[in-house]
């Protein structure tokens, strides 16, 4: 009796498959409550997800502000505020090595002690800080809580004055490869600085690797033409100019203690070997001895002009140069390097010794002199392998050749 009714496609084609009902419906809920029941539970969700994000961003807020308070109470010597603040963990990472600056530039021993008993971290930064304004008793603070000292940067303490903490950072190991700490200390005129400085082998010279103008300008072009061809090589072009890189010095501690009249400092930069016939390599400019007479100080001037007879580096070539042979005989006879290569020049004549210059002018009286003395004949400048001999020849300068040849046979 049920197949009929069964059979009928009208009676099948109106039932939907238990498969395809909706949770709601194989319980018994209407579509339209379960729907209700999901937005309610999705709302639930979103307002405890904006709760819970709402208070981990104000913890965040409250322990960020706190930490920043802990900074500047440390800063301001603050103990009983700092003691607080460290007691209930108000430190955060971002701040474990800068809370220390503050109070150990401006000099808070009490509050430095109570941070490095703390554990906070004793770095080279606060190190450096302290030892710019002079606070001896938290430099061996921190010294003494294992702050490394290689590398701090004396400049700051140097152009200050504070000669105590110099002293003291040279002797846990601070670097003296700088030039600036004695530049800076010349330039304010701080003699104790300076002396110190010098004593422990600081440098007297700032030197750097320069271009020449016209190589930098052909160097450039050529580099840009190798990239755009794909070519693997990249220009060493030379010019008659000199050589693309040369490593050259200036005195430019002596320079600003020149111009800033501190004849004392300048005499103790002269005596510790300053080249007071250098021009400066990056700017072309004067030698300290034209400084000191574009001065006009009086005291100065002499003192320049009597570095000039000493054994000082560039003057036994300066006196060849300049063709002064009573110069030169006095210069070497004290001991003068006679072999010294020029490399403070950016032109051709950089590496020539005072022998090329002699030999270049025909000065037999003055290559003798040289020869006698030690120069080497073989020596030749770096850019175009110029020789004594080459230089004499070239200029026909037969007497001098004959020196030469005989000095080359003889060695």
């Amino acid at each position: 009796q049920l197949r009929p009714a069964l059979e009928d496609p009208t009676l099948l084609a109106n039932v939907t498959p238990r498969a395809q009902l909706s949770h709601g419906e194989r319980s018994g809920i209407p579509r339209s409550q379960e729907a209700k029941s999901i937005k309610k539970a999705l709302t639930v969700v979103g307002l405890a997800f904006f709760v819970l994000s709402g208070v981990g961003s104000g913890v965040h807020a409250l322990r960020r502000h706190l930490s920043y308070s802990l900074v500047e109470a440390a800063r301001t010597g603050d103990v009983g505020r700092t003691t607080s603040l460290l007691r209930w963990g108000w430190l955060s990472d971002m701040n474990h090595r800068s809370v220390l600056w503050g109070p150990a530039e401006a000099g808070q021993t009490d509050v430095v002690a109570l941070l490095l008993d703390e554990g906070v971290y004793p770095s080279t930064s606060a190190l450096e800080l302290t030892a710019d304004e002079g606070h001896m008793e938290i430099v061996a603070l921190l010294l003494e809580s294992g702050a490394d000292a290689t590398g701090v940067d004396l400049s700051g303490a140097a152009e200050a004055g504070h000669v105590e903490a110099v002293a003291l950072l040279i002797g846990e190991g601070a670097d003296l490869s700088s030039p600036w700490p004695l530049i800076r200390a010349a330039q304010e005129g701080h003699a104790d600085v300076v002396d110190v400085l010098v004593q422990a082998g600081a440098g007297i010279n700032k030197c750097g690797s320069s271009y020449n103008g016209v190589d930098r300008v052909s160097a450039a072009i050529g580099n840009t033409l190798s990239r755009i061809v794909g070519s693997p090589q990249r220009m060493e072009a030379r010019s008659h100019s000199g050589p693309l890189h040369a490593e050259r010095c200036y005195p430019l501690a002596l320079a600003r203690s020149i111009k800033a009249g501190h004849t004392k400092i300048a005499e103790m930069l002269i005596a510790a070997g300053s080249n007071v016939l250098a021009k400066d390599y990056s700017t072309g400019g004067p030698t300290p001895v034209e400084l000191a007479h574009e001065g006009g100080q009086a005291d100065m001037i002499q003192l320049l002009d009597s570095a000039l007879e000493l054994p000082l580096p560039g003057n036994v070539i300066n006196a060849a140069e300049a063709g002064d042979w009573n110069r030169l005989s006095r210069v070497v006879a004290l001991g003068a390097d006679v072999n010294e290569p020029e490399t403070w020049s950016s032109g051709s004549s950089y590496g020539r010794t005072a022998l090329m210059y002699a030999a270049l002018s025909g000065r037999a009286d003055m290559v003798a002199t040289l020869l006698q003395a030690g120069a080497d004949v073989t020596l030749a400048t770096p850019q175009d392998s110029a020789t004594a001999l080459s230089l004499a020849t070239d200029n026909g300068h037969d007497d001098v050749v004959e020196l030469l040849l005989a000095a080359g046979t003889q060695r």
